[in-house]
């Protein structure tokens, strides 16, 4: 028995032993997340690590740029692929890219784009796995990392885990809100995920040069308000804009949060693990006081409540078919909408193209074979591109279809997590809360693109037949005739792929609710099955955590 092991400095190792002890011995298997978080926080090479998140075009790439003092990162309308960039001090500017095979390159930091950007690498196909970037410029923050990442619950779901790898070891998160769009309830989600991983959060408001004086202090008020009355939780709060008054705004983050940070390195490590080790105790406490109290129980209270348990077990088929159902019928949806978003575009394109290809073939000469060939070279580069470019125009709003979806299997686990509450509570009088259910969402890659052959049949290999001096101008009104089809044939495609894509993901989303619901519910069950005989045992382990809780963290 390892009752004398305490939540302290020198024993952290040795307290998580025990806290994966009782976690098997109980079969807690629902713990598992918070344990392998606890096992990550335990990790320390002598740096402290801030992350930098929020919603895409919060702001959190140009305030990390303003901070650097060197437009780093790429900005603007493109999301980052699932490419997590991190920034440290380094005597020499470089950018390291480490890839999903174990290899690595080093490249000049001009050349960030091509790795990191959806652009330059769509769907992450060069296999990046970390990149790496030294700056002399961060000189004033030697022993400081800061994670450039969407966050979680984003976009990409490699992005999500591999932010979820670091986390851990943060020693703060600056959530970046938009001062133009303050508080989303993604925002919030984001907000109450992290708040399961780290204690040292931030609110960081950008674009704050889009207000005056008055109207940023309502919107300062009415976020303080909004995430006290949602999250109970009063967080620093820190102005930023990269447009004006730069100086001031990275002075006061720099002596107000980063410099403070920094001078208490090894405190604020021990904390973030501390808060992480805690937050796992009182709910191996929360499960063991339920088997404690269904094990001392008279037979005929325990079997009461075992036999609602059991009901619930009977349920669980009902509970997974209507998890099945809200999936399908949100496929549905998002199909219908998807197809709507990207069609929607089509005379915008068809026009579009049409202009900048009359353009491009005034310039054309050769014969029809050369003509038909940069024709289709031309059409397959612009169309490669305007499907890119209309993907990731698109993909913030499919990203919302896609967390509302999120949204409705959470609330279905919920929902059936708040019903064997409300029979714990009924029958043994115990109040039991879990953490809020978080599963993660991604985005689909971008599908691929393509320009067909020009002519039905190989009537170009008589280029030699064809005096393009006479047939020039309807050689080209065929090739403008020809983008119509393309143009139609790419965006349906491209509507497709989302549409296959999204409704993948969605059956992912709706697995993953399934597997907690009945992780959730066999973890109870196996508790509530604690004999009378086990009830002393259960008894010393919950003295035992509950002396490891009334140790000062």
């Amino acid at each position: 028995m390892a009752g004398n092991v305490m939540l302290r400095e020198d024993r952290p190792e040795r307290l998580l032993e025990r806290l994966v002890e009782i976690g098997d011995r109980f079969r807690l298997q629902s713990l598992a997340p918070q344990i392998q978080a606890c096992r990550q926080g335990l990790r320390d090479d002598g740096v402290i690590d801030i992350a930098v998140l929020g919603r895409f075009k919060a702001g959190k790439s140009s305030f990390l740029n303003c901070l650097t003092g060197r437009d780093v990162l790429p900005v603007g309308a493109v999301p980052v692929t699932s490419v997590i960039t991190v920034l440290g001090f380094g005597e020499r500017e470089q950018a390291r890219v480490r890839f999903e095979d174990g290899g690595e390159r080093i490249v000049p930091v001009t050349e960030l784009p091509n790795f990191v950007t959806e652009e330059e690498n769509p769907e992450n196909r060069k296999g990046v796995a970390l990149v790496t970037v030294d700056l002399p410029s961060l000189r004033r923050y030697p022993n400081t990392r800061f994670l450039d990442t969407p966050g979680l619950g984003s976009a990409f779901r490699h992005n999500t885990q591999v932010t979820m790898d670091w986390l851990p070891r943060a020693a703060a998160a600056l959530v970046a809100i938009s001062a133009d769009q303050p508080v989303s309830e993604q925002d919030i989600d984001l907000l109450s995920d992290l708040a399961r991983h780290t204690p040292r959060i931030v609110i960081l408001l950008t674009k704050v040069d889009l207000l005056s004086e008055s109207d940023l202090a309502a919107v300062t008020r009415h976020v303080r308000a909004t995430l006290g009355k949602k999250l109970g939780t009063a967080f620093p709060l820190f102005h930023f804009s990269c447009r004006s008054g730069v100086d001031h705004w990275r002075g006061e983050i720099a002596e107000r949060l980063l410099a403070p940070l920094a001078s208490r390195r090894e405190e604020e490590t021990k904390a973030i693990l501390s808060h992480k080790m805690r937050t796992l105790i009182r709910e191996q406490r929360q499960y063991l006081r339920i088997a404690w109290k269904a094990s001392t129980s008279h037979d005929s209270l325990r079997e009461s409540l075992r036999g609602r348990i059991l009901n619930e077990r009977v349920q669980l088929e009902n509970v997974l078919e209507e998890v099945s159902l809200v999936a399908g019928k949100c496929r549905e949806d998002v199909r219908v909408r998807i197809e709507g978003r990207i069609l929607r575009h089509e005379g915008t394109l068809l026009r579009k193209t049409r202009e900048l290809l009359a353009g491009e073939m005034s310039s054309w000469r050769g014969n029809l074979w050369r003509l038909t060939r940069r024709y289709e070279r031309w059409a397959q580069d612009h169309y490669t591109r305007e499907m890119a470019d209309l993907s990731a125009s698109e993909a913030e709003g499919f990203q919302e279809m896609l967390q509302d979806v999120r949204g409705r299997m959470e609330r279905l686990v919920e929902g059936f997590q708040g019903r064997l509450a409300d029979n714990v509570r009924t029958v043994l009088g115990i109040e039991f809360e879990r953490s809020r259910v978080s599963l993660d969402v991604s985005l689909p890659p971008m599908p691929d693109t393509s320009c067909g052959r020009v002519f039905d049949s190989h009537f170009d290999i008589v280029w030699f037949l064809i005096p393009t001096a006479l047939f020039g101008p309807l050689i080209r009104r065929h090739f403008l005739h020809h983008v119509g089809f393309e143009t139609e044939k790419n965006l349906f495609r491209l509507s497709a792929a989302w549409r296959e894509s999204t409704g993948s993901e969605i059956a992912r989303l709706a697995g993953q609710a399934k597997k907690t619901i009945r992780s959730e519910l066999s973890t109870l069950e196996d508790l509530l099955g604690r004999q009378a005989a086990e009830s002393p045992g259960i008894s010393e382990v919950i003295s035992e955590l509950t002396g490891y809780l009334e140790v000062p963290p």
